[in-house]
């Protein structure tokens, strides 16, 4: 036993019928770890085809907001400007309307008016034919 190597001066410590079953054992106790890597590696493959398609769908939503932002900025801005002129507009419809009620306070008064004169002028001609008769 002068080899340089001691391993070699180990018995076989199993027959060679023996390492057919320890195989089969392993492979049995071993087999849900493998089951549930293959599962893993499977869950982490669909989990990147998420991730791809999740990163397309931000990129088009990002995409879509730089179109229509220009388009979203001057609708606002038409709208703004379009109350302003209706404010404007409304004032001018208010003061207008202000007028016109003025002036049929002021033709109602007048009907009133014509209609006292006319009724004092019918009372005067009928005492005057009273008296003619």
């Amino acid at each position: 036993m002068s080899s340089d190597d001691p391993t070699k001066e180990l018995p076989d410590s199993e027959p060679e019928e023996n390492k057919g079953q320890i195989s089969d054992e392993m492979h049995r106790m071993f087999s849900p770890v493998y089951d549930l890597q293959k599962s893993i590696q499977d869950l982490a493959a669909q989990f990147a085809t998420f991730s791809t398609r999740l990163d397309a769908i931000e990129q088009k939503q990002e995409q879509r907001q730089l179109e229509t932002k220009p388009i979203w900025e001057k609708a606002l801005q038409e709208i703004a400007e379009t109350r302003v002129e209706m404010r404007e507009e409304f004032a001018k419809v208010h003061a207008e309307l202000r007028d016109v009620n003025q002036r049929v306070r002021t033709l109602a008064l007048s009907v009133f008016e014509l209609q006292n004169t006319q009724r004092v002028i019918d009372e005067r001609v009928t005492d005057l034919e009273r008296k003619a008769s």
